[in-house]
């Protein structure tokens, strides 16, 4: 082992090894740094040193070594001081030396061989014979070893099924010396990196794989089928991430949007793993949930109707029941309804038979009457009278004071169904308008707007019924408008959108919805870093309109400020970029569109009130300058210019993108095995005929394509404010 190590580290990179120990910050114990006498201190970039720095060396001690002027001044630092190792003499444990400087400085270096033997050992690989003089090749302070590229990669690979991270990295860099553009082996260091030991495994794991620059050089590097493996990969592992929300979402959620957001996570998933059928999971239990807020709500109205009845039936009258009968009749097995109508229709009946018998029993006494007629006409003319006035005035005025009565009481359904039951005595039509005004009173005054609003609505415009509608409708806004505001205090801006929109447009309810949206945004955009995505607006994207819109996705391309510039993960739509020739960005067709139909489709005036709008310049082409690319445009949404998707993307494979089934479905063709389409920017091409274009590879083609055709996808790009 000595004779190896002594190999290794005698060389021209060898003393860069003091240094890096030292750097790594091993034990001072072991191999440390420090000043002789009164020198000054020497910095650690003065330790990796040669024949330009070092004047000599001077072994101090008690306990010596091999001689030290055996060492060539042309030999480094770490080869003078580590080729103590490569020495027969094994009953050395330390040594100290001291090392002169050019620039009057020295410095003392203490070294404990037994350390240093392990250390090295663990730290370089040795391969006998595998360089010059048997030995390993270092450069720059990394261990490197020779030898087949083919071999390495090999050795490299089955380090990596071991789990031997630095080994597998060591023999790839090992590779990369002798061939940079290597892409199996910058796999191997990518692998290594992320700590996976199979290829197959890449998307298991933790770390995104296209945040690493030995993923972009693979994706620089590789043939296709390389390339479109790891791209593979790079989706499973961002499905993996988002199946593993979804999931989350889908447990903690608790209501009805929860469910549907969890539900829209799935959806965005497609076929991965189980996600439809989670996805079916979330919308029926929001629709559990729906169902189950519905039947409280119809429990409540049945409960209310039943109480109305069965006040109407305590009234005793045919009018009162027959009230009742309507009132249960109209919440059919409800409770004892069924019942409760057969006893209303007794109890009409026992009325209709007391009234029968009292009829009977005045038709007998006005028999007996014709009897003593002649004999007493006077009084039988009196009785009649009497009879007369009693069934015209007394029984009804009696019956018209308890209704009025009830009515100061404030009992106004019971006087209702009285004042009802008098067929219009006196002015009892007035006294149920007049109730059922008070009615109304009471539910305003009572905090129940709704209810005391579709009260004062049913009289007709009674009074000033119409003006106290007025006045729940403004209580109502202010109370609605109050709380969208507490809300907005609170900074909780999602709730606070939705209870502002629900205003349509009442105070400055827009304005301040389009604020809390902005705030959301930013909330939603504070802890997302480039390259993530966040959704925004809504747009047909599965083809299935009965189902509703889809939520956009949308990719973070930079955060400047109070401002996030996004565009669509996916290209939603498929339309030319304009219909004649000699077309410009400014003048175009698409622009229109994006602008107008796809604007007003894909956002809410809120959402919209969000979008900047931008000064989109007319960049020229920088292979075909000559070509015209028009004026400056003042737009909301917009498709990237051949510089800004050259500066956002930093290669062909994140600029590839798949198409939406609608997008497909009106004409966007995909590539067979990768599912990518072709998708426009607003560059011209080389001549006016033409715009740039991404192709399905997701290079950019700069000569263009004509811009009547139709079976390009379109990826629109926005500024949101967020403030």
């Amino acid at each position: 082992m000595a004779d190896n190590i002594g190999t290794v580290v005698q060389g021209a990179h060898s003393g860069f090894y003091v240094y890096w120990a030292k750097h790594l910050g091993i034990d001072k114990e072991a191999f440390y740094l420090s000043e002789r006498k009164n020198a000054a201190s020497v910095s650690l970039s003065d330790i990796c040193l040669d024949t330009s720095t070092v004047v000599g060396y001077e072994e101090i001690g008690s306990r010596t070594g091999p001689n030290f002027n055996a060492v060539a001044k042309s030999t480094l630092l770490g080869g003078a001081a580590l080729g103590l190792l490569a020495s027969s003499v094994s009953n050395i444990e330390e040594a100290t030396f001291v090392v002169f400087l050019k620039n009057k400085e020295s410095c003392t270096i203490h070294l404990n061989i037994t350390w240093a033997v392990e250390y090295f050992r663990r730290i370089f690989v040795t391969k006998k014979g595998a360089g010059p003089n048997g030995s390993n090749m270092q450069q720059g302070g990394i261990a490197r070893v020779s030898g087949d590229p083919k071999v390495l990669l090999e050795r490299a690979f089955m380090f990596l099924e071991d789990g031997d991270w630095d080994k597998a990295d060591i023999y790839c860099e090992s590779v990369l010396d002798q061939n940079p553009k290597c892409a199996e082996a910058y796999l191997g260091k990518l692998m290594a990196e992320v700590k996976i030991r199979k290829k197959e495994d890449l998307s298991k794991a933790k770390e995104p794989l296209d945040q690493s620059d030995n993923y972009r050089k693979v994706m620089r590097f590789a043939d296709e089928s390389l390339r479109e493996g790891l791209s593979n990969a790079k989706e499973v592992q961002h499905n993996e991430q988002l199946y593993t929300e979804a999931m989350a979402c889908m447990t903690a959620a608790s209501d009805e949007d929860a469910c549907r957001n969890a539900a829209q996570k799935f959806y965005s998933l497609g076929s991965y793993k189980d996600s439809s059928s989670r996805r079916e999971q979330c919308m029926q239990r929001a629709d559990r949930i729906i169902a189950d807020r519905m039947q409280r709500e119809e429990t409540k109205r049945k409960e209310d109707i039943y109480s109305r009845a069965e006040k109407c039936m305590r009234l005793g009258t045919v009018e009162g029941c027959n009230s009742a009968i309507r009132l249960y009749e109209s919440i059919p097995g409800y409770r004892s309804s069924a019942a409760q109508i057969s006893e209303c229709r007794r109890k009409i009946e026992e009325i209709k038979a007391k009234e029968a018998a009292r009829q009977v029993a005045a038709e007998k006494a006005a028999k007996k009457l014709k009897k003593i007629v002649a004999i007493t006409a006077p009084i039988v003319a009196a009785c009649i009278a009497f009879l007369i006035v009693l069934t015209s005035f007394i029984i009804p005025n009696n019956k018209y004071n308890s209704a009025i009565e009830l009515m100061d009481s404030k009992k106004y359904e019971e006087a209702i169904a009285a004042f009802e039951a008098l067929d219009g005595y006196k002015d009892s039509s007035d006294k149920i308008a007049e109730c059922k005004y008070n009615t109304a009173i009471g539910l305003m005054s009572g905090g129940k707007y709704e209810e005391a609003i579709a009260a004062f609505g049913a009289l007709d415009g009674y009074k000033d019924s119409m003006d106290k509608i007025a006045e729940c409708k403004t209580v109502i806004n202010d109370n609605d408008y109050n709380a969208a505001v507490e809300l907005m205090s609170n900074g909780k801006y999602e709730d606070a959108v939705a209870a502002f929109k629900a205003l349509s447009g009442y105070k400055d309810s827009r304005n301040k919805a389009i604020k809390c949206y902005a705030q959301y945004m930013a909330e939603k955009l504070e802890t997302a870093k480039t390259g993530d995505y966040v959704t925004f607006g809504s747009y047909e994207q599965d083809n299935n309109t009965s189902n509703g819109k889809e939520e956009i996705e949308w990719l973070v391309l930079a955060k400047e400020g109070d401002k996030a510039l996004l565009i669509s993960r996916y290209a939603l739509d498929c339309q030319q970029y304009d219909t004649p020739s000699n077309s410009t960005w400014e003048t175009c067709s698409l622009c229109k569109w994006l602008n107008g139909t796809f604007t007003s489709n894909a956002f809410s005036l809120v959402e919209q009130g969000v979008i900047q709008n931008t000064t989109v310049t007319a960049d020229r082409n920088p292979r075909y300058s000559t070509t015209d690319p028009g004026n400056a445009t003042d737009n909301k949404v917009f498709l990237l210019s051949i510089n800004e998707v050259e500066r956002y993307f930093s290669s062909d494979s994140e600029r590839a993108c798949k198409p939406t089934e609608y997008a497909v479905a009106n004409g966007a063709e995909a590539k067979r095995y990768s599912g990518t389409c072709s998708w426009w920017l607003r560059s011209p091409g080389e001549d006016g005929s033409r715009s740039t274009e991404v192709n399905k590879d997701g290079e950019v083609n700069y000569y263009g394509y004509y811009v009547q055709n139709d079976d390009y996808g379109v990826r629109p790009a926005m500024w949101i404010s967020l403030k």
